[in-house]
């Protein structure tokens, strides 16, 4: 069972996209469990292969599979550290998220000085998560914070959480540093770290840089124009050699080409991707993900883009609004002096 799982592991999944590695991954993984089905961390593994799977499966079948995958870890364990990461994972209620760790943390049940070696979630990772989900990226990185100490176990999830938090609220020098001390320990940097170090550096105005950094990497320009995005960022006039839907082709399960679409200027092509986005993604119970995300991305939009009314009602879908953000405040409010953290206040979205 061991020896599937690093079978496992060795897939590479780096991409976007359902791939054949990922296929194999579910496959090596699902064998892992059958041989031992006391295999805790094979039941986690599998619950997010599952996840990769979402744009070839249907919505129903995505849930099934990782419901019954959840049922029968708590069957075997009732109170498994796996069944209580496929559950943040699976959860689509940021509130009920919250209110479940809150719960837990008065309770002082799962908490640890430092995240599971295996990397499961630590109850105040996952208060981070329903945070930063829910458009509280400030509080979010607080809680990322708690469980990330010097030279204890992380899990790479959250470190990506902490840098997009980091970005989200424009703290684009220490979202650099964090990046760099990713990049320390990751052999291939994933796209959405190069992306979200790429947005720090057009927020600080380094043009130059950001340049230099999607020159580097092509794979950053195979998510979205970089060059044209730091063009448009300076105010200069984006032409381009070829439709933009070239990049439609190679990431349509992804949001990414909205925001990229938004920060070139072509608003109504974007807004359309987003809107069709939403949707597909509530079939799922990810539309958090968007919520956690589009932040992230907001300096590259112009007033224009942010006062569209599509924009705002694009922002009141993804549960950003103020009122919404307010309620999910109020579970920070009330273990404050047992976390030490305090609301911050409301960032414009």
């Amino acid at each position: 069972a061991y020896g599937l799982y690093q079978k496992a592991q060795a897939a590479d999944i780096s991409g976007s996209l359902p791939s054949l590695p990922t296929l194999q991954r579910v496959a090596a993984l699902e064998c892992a469990i059958a041989l031992d089905p006391d295999f805790e961390q094979a039941y986690s593994d599998l619950s997010i292969s599952y996840a990769r799977l979402k744009s070839i499966v249907s919505a129903q079948g995505y849930r099934a599979r990782s419901g019954s995958l959840l049922d029968q870890l708590k069957r075997r364990r009732p109170r498994s550290r796996a069944a209580w990461a496929i559950e943040v994972e699976l959860e689509d209620d940021m509130y009920a998220l919250a209110t479940r760790c809150v719960d837990a943390i008065l309770r002082g049940d799962g908490l640890y000085a430092y995240p599971h070696p295996t990397g499961w979630h630590d109850v105040r990772a996952g208060l981070g998560r329903a945070h930063a989900h829910g458009g509280l990226h400030s509080e979010g990185h607080q809680y990322f914070s708690l469980v990330d100490r010097r030279g204890e176990p992380q899990r790479y999830d959250n470190w990506l959480h902490q840098l997009g938090c980091l970005v989200a609220i424009g703290e684009f020098p220490a979202a650099l540093e964090h990046a760099q001390r990713m990049k320390a320990v990751t052999p291939t940097p994933q796209a959405l770290l190069t992306e979200w170090e790429f947005i720090a550096h057009l927020g600080l105005g380094n043009f130059d840089a950001a340049l230099d950094l999607s020159t580097q990497l092509p794979d950053l320009n195979h998510w979205f124009p970089a060059e044209a995005i730091v063009y448009a960022f300076e105010g200069q006039a984006v032409a381009f050699d070829s439709p933009p839907n070239e990049y439609e082709d190679a990431i349509s399960d992804n949001d990414i080409t909205g925001y990229s679409l938004l920060a070139i200027g072509q608003i109504e092509q974007g807004l359309e991707h987003l809107e069709q986005r939403v949707r597909t993604l509530k079939e799922f119970g990810d539309c958090h993900w968007l919520g956690f995300r589009l932040p992230i991305y907001m300096c590259l939009f112009t007033t224009e883009v942010k006062q569209h009314p599509r924009f705002k009602q694009l922002v009141d879908a993804l549960h950003l609004d103020v009122d919404s953000r307010t309620r999910l405040q109020q579970k920070i409010s009330s273990i404050s002096s047992v976390t030490g953290i305090e609301a911050a206040p409301l960032l414009a979205i």
